[in-house]
């Protein structure tokens, strides 16, 4: 669906190695960090809301910018540390087709459901560095309609990636 992105693109000789991996992960990034931290992943809901979308976000999901949107802003802990803010844009159209129970999961991961459900695909990752902290973007989609999963990874123990 998704073929134009509005994002610098980084090289990935300009990613330390240990972050590069993490990023680029195929899978759901809630299993690798319960695999990695052997603890389950805590969600803390910031926010979650209607909004209008951003024209920047709107070409990614490709439509209108100010299409109403659901707009859910989360942090991920693991073993008591926060590792992610995670955003979730889901239009309209999304939303009355395969993401309408995405809308209710409150506390819990996306990973989870997301990554079980059938006939969902994620797009080419992107990846860029911003506010001091490495960030990818993911598309989901079934062909016809998508979301966007924006992803900050935070703290010590990325940054300890960045050595390895």
């Amino acid at each position: 669906m998704m073929q134009k992105w509005h994002l610098p693109i980084i090289k990935k000789t300009a990613v330390p190695v240990g972050v590069f991996q993490w990023l680029t992960h195929p899978g759901s990034l809630t299993a690798r960090l319960e695999n990695h931290f052997s603890a389950p992943v805590s969600v803390e809901c910031l926010s979650e809301s209607f909004i209008r979308c951003p024209g920047d976000y709107a070409r990614i999901l490709q439509i209108r910018a100010g299409s109403r949107v659901w707009r859910r802003e989360v942090y991920l802990f693991c073993s008591s540390a926060r590792v992610v803010h995670a955003i979730t844009l889901i239009p309209d159209q999304t939303l009355q087709d395969w993401a309408r129970p995405l809308r209710f999961i409150r506390n819990r991961p996306l990973g989870h459901l997301l990554f079980n459900m059938r006939g969902i695909f994620r797009s080419k990752l992107r990846i860029s560095f911003r506010d001091g902290n490495w960030c990818r973007y993911s598309l989901f989609s079934n062909n016809h309609t998508a979301l966007l999963v924006e992803e900050h990874f935070l703290g010590p123990f990325f940054h300890e990636q960045e050595a390895s």
